[in-house]
């Protein structure tokens, strides 16, 4: 894209007016600017972070949840950038910079990707259109019966659309069966002789489908051939793609493990707000009311759990302080407490052991969305003499 020098001037004066204007609200919030700037500074921090998710994760979320715009988008870029098309150039150009931006960074996650959907879908959507379009109709023209008119008479009209719906059926009936029998090879794991036999029943449903539309292709028209395998894989990819989404918004009766999570991965922290809060409450008579330390825990949603108590953290426990409240890590174990202290162990966290999955747990995640989860352990310290029956303890 050319770009005018005289025209860069009055552009960078624009985005320095709009900035000025939209970030401080009409100049309502001047905080807004600072907090705009403030962002750039996560940007870099976030470069630089260490406790991102695994390069193969999002890579592997873009795969499995985004499988049809993946293959529509990357069919629409081999074929429309040969043409040179500047809206093709320019989606493959953005989709290209999101990626990178999103898998690059050592703090990673795969909710990063969000950012290359849209000219991904775009991309998928321009394919869509072309293979959408209705067959063109074939008007063959042959002379009169007696000759005496030179005219050319219409005599067979064709749109050829009966074959390519037929050819669409065989291919969604084809990929049908083939995943059903990929489904029993994933999930029946106890009789090696009928796994072995879903699987060839899987991959040579599959090399029919190639060969039937080869031959369609080779003795009726190319065109119906591959409009109806289009069409079909269309259909196919409508189906995958409603079913992953129910995956994704957990809209399943039993809710499964995502590599795109929408829900929080912190279950037990409102069990652990309501527990701090009672034992204030019953301490000091109002919420927040105690000093928390935090001895060996990084964890950002307990941070935010505690934002309204005075926290200090710390990698090795201090009575100096004598703090009311101690959260330590299950790893962190502390005999020294026990004397003055309560503990109880909450479950802070759940995280699914991707890394060490096997073939067949894959397989069946494919097909379940169901694996074996790791949890990380907290333990909540609280003092002895908050709770009301410690003067009992005492000599």
């Amino acid at each position: 894209f050319p770009l005018e020098k005289e025209r860069l001037r009055p552009a960078l004066y624009f985005a320095g007016g709009t900035y000025l204007v939209f970030g401080s609200l009409f100049l309502l919030a001047p905080g807004g600017l600072g907090a705009g700037l403030a962002s750039l500074l996560d940007v870099f921090t976030r470069l630089s972070g260490w406790d991102g998710a695994p390069l193969w994760l999002p890579l592997s979320a873009l795969f499995f949840y985004q499988f049809p715009a993946l293959v529509l988008a990357l069919v629409s870029l081999a074929r429309l950038f040969k043409r040179r098309d500047p809206l093709v150039i320019f989606l493959g150009l953005w989709l290209t910079m999101s990626l990178l931006l999103a898998i690059l960074p050592p703090s990673r996650q795969v909710a990063d990707l969000g950012w290359a959907l849209l000219p991904l879908w775009t991309l998928a959507a321009l394919e869509v259109a072309r293979w959408l379009e209705p067959p063109e109709q074939v008007v063959e023209f042959h002379p009169s019966a007696d000759g005496q008119d030179a005219e050319l008479q219409p005599l067979v009209i064709s749109s050829g659309f009966w074959e390519t719906l037929g050819m669409a059926l065989l291919t969604v009936a084809l990929i049908v069966f083939s995943w059903l029998n990929f489904s029993s090879a994933a999930l029946v794991t106890f009789d090696p002789d009928a796994v072995r036999l879903r699987w060839i029943l899987a991959f040579g449903v599959l090399a029919l489908l190639a060969l039937s539309v080869f031959l369609v292709a080779f003795g009726w028209s190319a065109r119906a051939a591959l409009k109806g395998f289009a069409w079909g894989g269309l259909t196919i990819f409508a189906i995958n793609l409603l079913a992953m989404a129910s995956f994704a918004a957990q809209l399943r009766p039993l809710p499964g493990i995502e590599m795109w999570p929408a829900a929080p991965q912190s279950l037990a922290i409102g069990v652990i707000d309501s527990q701090a809060n009672e034992i204030s409450q019953m301490a000091r008579g109002s919420d927040a009311a105690l000093n928390v330390m935090l001895v060996g825990v990084d964890s950002p949603a307990l941070r935010w759990l505690l934002r309204d108590w005075r926290v200090t953290s710390a990698q090795a426990l201090s009575f100096d302080s004598n703090p009311e409240l101690i959260f330590t890590s299950e790893n962190n174990i502390l005999p020294e407490l026990e004397s003055a202290y309560r503990g109880a162990p909450f479950q802070l966290r759940n995280y699914p052991a991707w890394e060490q999955l096997t073939a067949s747990e894959w397989l069946s995640w494919i097909i379940n969305h169901d694996l074996p989860q790791g949890y990380e352990l907290t333990l909540l310290w609280a003092r002895s003499d908050l709770f009301p029956d410690s003067q009992n303890s005492l000599p």
